[in-house]
């Protein structure tokens, strides 16, 4: 049986298992204690919105006449 997740471990690993930067335990543990704390899941869920937001952002600046226009 492994160890349960401790919150301030969870919470440092959030970013690790979006990354798919986890073992197997490891991210079996978190997502175990992501189902009992619904903190560490919010926390989750505003580093997916950031991601994704983040994903969607243009990889090269705008033109000068673009930046102008906006």
């Amino acid at each position: 049986m492994r160890a349960a997740m401790n919150h301030e471990k969870a919470q440092k690993n959030l970013v690790a298992l979006m990354a798919g930067g986890l073992s197997h335990g490891e991210e079996t543990a978190l997502r175990a204690h992501l189902q009992a704390c619904a903190e560490c899941s919010r926390q989750l869920e505003v580093w997916q919105r950031l991601t994704t937001s983040l994903q969607r952002t243009p990889a090269t600046l705008p033109t000068p006449a673009r930046l102008n226009r906006i």
